[in-house]
């Protein structure tokens, strides 16, 4: 299924069938990448599964300006977040603080619902 959104004063386009997310000031491309291996924490507190993602890494103010375009939550404070598109729609966006890069290590991390992660760089 392809989409193309196209908006007046930022360009923004989201296509499916590429994985490719624009706007004027983001991009998320698949060559723009990091894989990364993420896994999010159940309501009893234990692990759920790991991922192995390609994910982007995106300046804060350049994910809420998206996210606010896209009529999403877009109160993203920290410098950087590790944004993951999954293959059924919808995202995650991963707070990485001031690192511009997933940790070598296992990070505990929030995402844009409050929802605890681990994420490090690297496949699971």
């Amino acid at each position: 299924m392809k989409k193309v959104f196209w908006m007046i004063f930022a360009w923004i386009g989201l296509v499916w069938g590429t994985h490719v997310y624009a706007s004027q000031s983001i991009v998320f491309s698949p060559q723009a990448k990091v894989p990364a291996c993420v896994q999010y924490q159940r309501k009893d507190h234990s692990w759920g599964k790991a991922y192995s993602v390609k994910a982007n890494v995106v300046s804060g103010l350049a994910l809420s300006q998206w996210a606010q375009s896209q009529h999403h939550f877009s109160g993203y404070f920290s410098d950087y977040y590790l944004v993951v598109f999954w293959k059924k729609g919808g995202y995650v966006a991963l707070d990485l603080g001031k690192n511009s890069y997933p940790p070598v290590q296992d990070m505990q991390t929030y995402d844009q619902q409050g929802r605890v992660w681990k994420v490090r760089q690297g496949y699971c």
